[in-house]
């Protein structure tokens, strides 16, 4: 599975959604290939449906629909539905990252 993680430039939510994807690959026999794409204009942003950094695409698709907010260089939250109460972050929950990566 292909995992490309589009960011904007001193996104802070990087590196940490980047430890998450780590740990999840290295408990798991599955072979990944992780690219990472720094965006770095509006035009960019439209060619590659950015909604915001950091945007993840498994296989080019995007498993975290962002039906709010327009596409352009901005920051992004994600929704935290496995947890309860219904949370939100600048990235997804490990919980949710783990079940799109299944």
């Amino acid at each position: 599975m292909d995992i490309t993680v589009l960011y904007v430039k001193d996104c802070p939510n990087l590196e940490p959604l980047m430890e998450e994807l780590s740990e999840i690959i290295d408990e798991r026999d599955d072979d990944f290939e992780v690219k990472t794409i720094l965006v770095t204009s509006d035009e960019q942003a439209r060619e590659l449906s950015f909604h915001g950094s950091p945007t993840i695409l498994l296989n080019g698709k995007d498993p975290f629909p962002y039906a709010k907010g327009e596409i352009g260089l901005s920051c992004r939250r994600y929704e935290h539905r496995l947890s309860d109460p219904v949370s939100s972050s600048g990235f997804p929950g490990i919980d949710e990252l783990k079940k799109v990566l299944s």
